[in-house]
């Protein structure tokens, strides 16, 4: 915070400027906004969550799906008598299968989206003119 002086020598302290979300001010190369700026990083460096709606959409989408298909599978694959069925509760084939599906299906979109990012970045790369 600043200080300055009135007319009657008083001190007054000033806030410091409140800037919004999409200024220019602090480094956002190019005209990017902070956010664009972010996932720019994000996508070149790696390992750093991906702040896109679409792909944040995308993957809850697939985690789902998956432990939902899991979770059937473990369902009707349990809990019958015969050569192939695990002797085990319905309820309980789902909830580990399901459990298998959330973990595997969250590895795998994080790995897909990973390589979606670094193949982004790699684009964005090869589209600014080179210097020297």
């Amino acid at each position: 915070m600043s200080t300055g002086e009135r007319n009657d020598g008083e001190h007054v302290v000033q806030a410091p400027p409140i800037l919004r979300p999409d200024a220019q001010e602090g480094g956002a190369p190019d005209g990017m906004g902070v956010v664009e700026s972010y996932n720019a990083v994000a996508e070149t460096v790696g390992f750093m969550p991906s702040m896109r709606v679409r792909d944040n959409v995308l993957q809850i989408v697939f985690v789902v799906a998956v432990t939902g298909v899991c979770a059937l599978v473990g369902w009707y694959s349990t809990g019958q008598s015969g050569a192939t069925a695990w002797t085990m509760p319905r309820q309980t084939g789902a909830l580990i299968a399901g459990v298998i599906g959330l973990i595997a299906s969250t590895f795998l979109s994080g790995l897909v989206l990973m390589v979606l990012g670094f193949v982004r970045a790699l684009r964005r790369r090869g589209d600014r003119p080179r210097r020297g």
